[in-house]
């Protein structure tokens, strides 16, 4: 019997190597035959050729295409949860949906039903998920590495930050605050591209559909390898949906070259600030303004509480401010004349408590600058709404808001999973991403679509749907 298993064990192990063996000869044929059908050698016929890029695309194709289910976990995202003992406060409000709004709410945050982050495109109307897009996110990290300013992420801390709806019913997201970014089709969480590229923060496009978000810069403090070793310089990276790189634009350049070095290092005279700019927002004005031209950047820097109007075309920064915000976030374009942000409103944006607020009772608050009149002007509509008895939100570090074209207004209260939506002059409804009945799950960078913006999405991912291969 002792005889008949071990000659049993032998067999296994030759039938064992003798597939290994036959997979790995597969394997450098097939990489023979694929280098030489993509670089046109002549040893293959056109149909060929074609067949047999194919074949190699199915490993890819196999591996970016896992279904969600493939993608389950038994265990509790804990890095991304909030214990509502703590986190909650007595006068949040649980008002969602809300069948006055006919806009939809595009989420990034914790889901409970797949144990991690995902995206979801909600009808607010009726708070029903008409699409949900579940990254593989082991697969997504085994295409991030370490950077210099940014270690890699863990799986347990994964988000899909800023999602952002792409023409074709595609969408777009960064794996985490700062990391890669990644495009997904609606097509069973199919992963269509891992960008090749270090990118950080917001995701916008410009008025040629190019990508344009936040990065680093590694060559301009050349000449000086204390700067150049020790200094991040945020940088604006531009590149098309296919992840070709067009220019990457070093912001510590752009100050310096427009004079304004003393915002730059004029505040380390008590200590070196690594990370002196803290890019955290590009918006791009999609049409000329009475004091802005189609094409220009606004710029959100964190770590110097100014905004910056940016010419690219002339390399001239045309306007900036520092204050009366502080450690804002989310600065955009509203209309030709108007442009806004969310004011964090604290002295330290670090992930922390209360006492990152000068006041225990500060909250959030959300500017406008007014161009209206030639002279900026700025002011705060909204505080009001804010500050009332189920409002008040403070976000120490993160934070998203929308001013709508009806005069409303959208914020997200990262930092503890609530977002928020007022008319002109009410709160129209509050929701907690709740995981279950003791904990929140956070959420990051959510955005909300006007109808027009989210009826017009889900048609695209309706028709984009009809070319999804059959499973």
């Amino acid at each position: 019997m002792k005889n008949k298993r071990v000659e049993k064990l032998i067999f296994g192990l030759w039938i064992i190597l003798a597939l290994s063996s036959v997979g790995f000869i597969g394997l450098v044929v097939g990489a023979w035959s694929a280098r030489h059908a993509a670089t046109d050698t002549g040893r293959f016929s056109k149909s060929q050729s074609g067949f047999i890029l194919g074949l190699s695309t199915i490993p890819g194709k196999i591996l970016t295409s896992v279904d969600a289910s493939e993608n389950l976990t038994t265990e509790d995202p804990l890095p991304l949860l909030l214990d509502k003992e703590v986190a909650e406060k007595p006068y949040w409000l649980r008002q969602f949906p809300s069948s006055e709004d006919d806009g939809y709410l595009l989420l990034s945050g914790v889901d409970p039903q797949y144990k991690h982050s995902n995206i979801r495109l909600i009808r607010i109307s009726d708070g029903e998920v008409l699409q949900a897009w579940n990254p593989n996110w082991q697969y997504i990290l085994t295409k991030v590495s370490e950077k210099k300013f940014a270690s890699k992420p863990a799986l347990g801390n994964m988000t899909p930050n800023h999602p952002l709806p792409l023409p074709n019913g595609e969408i777009i997201f960064l794996a985490g605050s700062g990391s890669q970014l990644v495009k997904m089709t609606p097509c069973k969480n199919q992963i269509e591209k891992v960008f090749d590229a270090f990118a950080h923060h917001s995701i916008e496009l410009d008025n040629s559909n190019n990508i344009i978000t936040g990065s680093v810069a590694e060559d301009y403090f050349v000449d000086n390898s204390f700067l150049r070793d020790n200094i991040r310089d945020d940088s604006i990276l531009k590149l098309t949906l296919d992840g070709k790189i067009i220019e990457n634009l070093s912001l510590s350049k752009m100050l310096i070259d427009n004079g304004s070095e003393s915002l730059l290092f004029g505040h380390m005279g008590s200590g070196f600030e690594p990370d002196p700019i803290h890019l955290n927002q590009v918006s791009v004005a999609k049409s000329d303004g009475n004091f802005w031209l189609k094409g220009d950047y606004l710029i959100s820097a964190r770590n110097l509480s100014s905004i910056f109007l940016y010419r690219p075309s002339t390399n001239k920064i045309i306007w900036h401010q520092s204050g009366p915000w502080k450690n804002q976030h989310s600065a955009q374009f509203i209309d030709d004349h108007r442009i806004g942000l969310l004011d964090n409103n604290v002295y330290l944006a670090a992930r922390g408590g209360e006492y990152s607020f000068a006041n225990k009772s500060d909250v959030n608050r959300v500017f406008i600058v007014n161009f209206s009149t030639g002279n900026s002007q700025t002011s705060e509509p909204f505080k009001e709404l804010l500050e009332s008895e189920h409002a008040k939100p403070q976000t120490i570090y993160g934070g998203l808001i929308r001013v709508l074209p009806n005069g409303g207004l959208f914020i997200e209260e990262t930092q503890y999973g609530r977002h928020l939506r007022f008319t002109k002059d009410r709160l129209l409804w509050s929701r907690i991403n709740d995981y279950d009945e003791t904990r929140v799950g956070l959420v990051s960078w959510s955005r909300y679509l006007t109808k027009v913006e989210g009826d017009e999405f889900w048609r695209q991912i309706q028709e984009s749907k009809k070319s999804c291969p059959i499973n």
